[in-house]
């Protein structure tokens, strides 16, 4: 366990999909047995529920030793009226689960069962009268529920109940009651808990089997919203007021006596498990619904997964890749041809000899964080990896990690066919082939992506496209075989659903390359930036990607991957910068001093340390955010970085320039193109003001109810 906290069972809610992403997460994982309900004649729901969450747990620690999952647990109901107990008890034991919660009294039966395959007992209870009776009855530890808890919560203060457990109880403790947030938890600990017991927050998740109602009623809600009654079960139990409002009842004035619960279900009347739904006092602190793993807990370390990957770019960077950048560059345009976008023999050899040492040494597609085919890792790992790969020119090509191909085959990856992924991304992924994103045109406004006019007509079993794109990034290597491109294929729908996204051949028929784009004077060869146009270009039908109107859907999702790996390279190029900083001041004398010692270098290079820091840690934020809660919530904090990260390493390489005297802008050093490269980031996938205005509204929503 990572996190001093295991999930409560939550009926009905709790589920394989939930259990897992808790015990990924750190947490102990829980469900009630009585959740996996059997349909009639079918197969033991249990039986399957167990295998799932086993064999899914078994199969993440032995992908990730370094973060194994935490346990998970099986809630029995032990109370005569559950007929199933004995058949559930039999079943858990077989799967030996680890963890057993008692509920509803303590049995030694059960509680032996769970010690037989090695598992150890949890009793819940209201009161110290109960924890002691569970004493002679085999249980290893106690889950003290405290006012405030959610469902069949007890009536005492968490403060009095976990002091009096304590006073003679020194096995395992946990508190339930509000326990919400990691304060709350640290809280629980400082009374005398070992852990908290949560429940609430994790209904309003992705994974939770919950009416969506449910969720969006517990984001809204707060502690007052809960109420307190014993009509619906004969127990007091914590329910929202708005589903018993939703259901027709009034909570400030329920009838003396309904038992829901024997109503049937086509009755007039809801029944309580059902549609009137439980909550704790602590839903204050929830504030979205999200993925499970989204907890307070932020790991932005170097797993020990990834450490020894780092070390092995991080050499292989220095020592082998830099060395040969330079001559790579110094070799564009001697091809016999006098064509600057053809590659030399020496410089085919250079990409394709280093290569095939990435490849041999297992260093290849660290990118692909979610397929098989790559190496698993999550955003916030690959970022350190994509900073090394930053510092060095070719760098990132060398182990298949280079912009615009990584953002293309994850298009191919999500969205692409069978017979896409054979075509194109298999090639991709080997590194036989490149590929071009076309989106930006010369005639719009292309930061609004609604404004694309590339125009793609319907014409039977085809579609043609006609118009022209610019700074199409990478079309001009002759390596580059498939062009992404986005046009319009209904002017007037929606302006989210006006485009499409379609697989086109570089070779197609009426394809014409008009230019090579210069940026600051360099034609950015043999790599480039082309000016295409596209005159009546047949692209069959079954290379529109994922479907008619959903071109802006795949642009968003490419786009936010490709904008955090963009960033940390520009931290590796910040760090580059700021090391030749270093090193010329260092060597370098003027009026008899070093030029260290000369103007305001030392606060030169401590505010340049402290940016570097700063930045890499919003962009780790941001990358953290896009592994626990999505694409959605981690845009504004994209938008941030895609801000903050240029400006910060442009800043670095300008001062890296002035320290170097007039050589820093000369072909002797990489501090040019660095600048180049920085200064068109603050274009590339948005421009700054575009994503200022992002974060701009995202802060003002905040208000937007004062």
């Amino acid at each position: 366990m990572r996190i001093p906290a295991v999930a409560a069972p939550l009926f009905i809610v709790s589920c394989p999909d939930l259990v897992i992403a808790q015990c990924k997460a750190g947490i102990i994982g829980s469900f009630p047995a009585l959740n996996a309900r059997d349909e009639p004649g079918g197969p033991v729901l249990l039986e399957i529920w167990l295998k799932k969450i086993t064999e899914e747990l078994d199969r993440h620690n032995q992908a990730n030793p370094d973060r194994p999952a935490a346990p998970f647990a099986v809630n029995q109901i032990v109370h005569r009226s559950n007929d199933r107990l004995e058949r559930d008890v039999e079943i858990c034991a077989k799967w030996k689960v680890p963890v057993w919660i008692t509920s509803m009294g303590a049995r030694v039966e059960v509680n032996d069962a769970a010690h037989s395959c090695g598992g150890i007992a949890l009793h819940d209870v209201i009161n110290n009268t109960y924890a002691k009776k569970a004493v002679g009855k085999g249980a290893d530890g106690r889950i003290a529920v405290a006012a405030g808890a959610g469902g069949h919560g007890g009536p005492q203060s968490p403060f009095a109940l976990v002091r009096e457990i304590r006073e003679w109880f020194d096995g395992p403790l946990l508190l339930a009651g509000a326990v919400s947030t990691g304060e709350a938890r640290l809280a629980a600990r400082v009374l005398g808990a070992d852990f908290g017991y949560v429940g609430s927050p994790f209904v309003a998740t992705n994974e939770a089997n919950a009416d969506p109602v449910y969720k969006e009623m517990m984001v809204k809600a707060a502690a007052e919203d809960v109420l307190t009654s014993s009509l619906f079960t004969g127990h007091p139990a914590n329910y929202l007021k708005g589903s018993l409002t939703r259901v027709g009842l009034d909570p400030d004035n329920l009838p003396p006596d309904w038992d829901v619960s024997v109503m049937p279900d086509d009755g007039p009347l809801p029944k309580a498990w059902r549609e009137i739904w439980g909550a704790g006092q602590g839903i204050g602190a929830i504030k979205s619904v999200g993925p499970a793993a989204a907890g307070d807990v932020m790991d932005l370390g170097i797993s020990d997964r990834v450490r020894p990957l780092i070390e092995q770019v991080r050499q292989m960077v220095e020592e082998e890749i830099a060395p040969l950048d330079i001559e790579f560059h110094h070799e564009v345009g001697g091809h016999p041809s006098g064509d600057r976008f053809q590659h030399t023999p020496r410089q085919l050899e250079i990409l394709e000899t280093l290569k095939t040492k990435a490849k041999e040494r297992g260093l290849w597609n660290f990118w692909l964080t979610d397929s098989e085919r790559g190496f698993g890792l999550s955003t916030v790992e690959y970022a350190y990896l994509a900073e090394e790969m930053g510092k060095v020119g070719i760098a990132a090509e060398v182990f298949n990690c280079n912009a615009p191909d990584t953002g293309n085959m994850e298009v191919l990856e999500r969205y692409g066919s069978q017979v896409h992924k054979e075509r194109w991304l298999k090639p991709l992924l080997e590194g036989t082939i490149r590929s071009a994103y076309l989106m930006s045109e010369p005639d719009v406004a292309s930061s609004d992506a609604t404004n694309i006019a590339l125009s793609a007509a319907c014409d039977g079993d085809d579609w043609i496209l006609n118009g022209e794109k610019w700074w199409a990034t990478g079309a001009g290597d002759p390596r580059c075989r498939l062009y992404i491109v986005m046009a319009s294929t209904d002017p007037s729908a929606h302006k989210h659903s006006r485009h499409s996204m379609f697989l086109v051949p570089s070779d197609s028929d009426g394809i014409e390359v008009l230019r090579p784009m210069q940026v600051f004077g360099a034609d950015d060869a043999p790599h480039g930036h082309m000016h295409i146009r596209f005159t009546d270009v047949r692209v069959p039908a079954e290379d529109l990607v994922l479907g008619e109107g959903q071109g802006f859907e795949v642009a968003q999702g490419r786009l936010g991957p490709g904008r955090i790996h963009h960033c940390m390279r520009a931290i590796g190029q910040a760090e580059m910068a700021l090391e030749l900083l270093c090193k010329r001041a260092m060597n370098r004398q003027a009026f008899g001093r070093k030029l260290t010692d000369l103007g305001a270098n030392y606060d030169i290079i401590a505010d340049a340390r402290m940016e570097i820091e700063m930045a890499r840690l919003l962009c780790l934020k941001a990358a953290w955010m896009m592994d626990t809660r999505g694409t959605r919530a981690a845009q504004p904090w994209i938008s941030k970085i895609k801000v903050v990260a240029p400006l910060m390493a442009l800043k670095i390489v300008d001062e890296a320039m002035q320290v170097h005297g007039a050589a820093g802008i000369s072909q002797d050093f990489p501090l040019a193109a660095m600048w180049t490269h920085l200064r068109t980031l603050r274009f590339a996938d948005g421009p700054d003001a575009v994503h200022r205005r992002q974060v701009a509204r995202t802060e003002l929503r905040k208000y937007t109810n004062d």
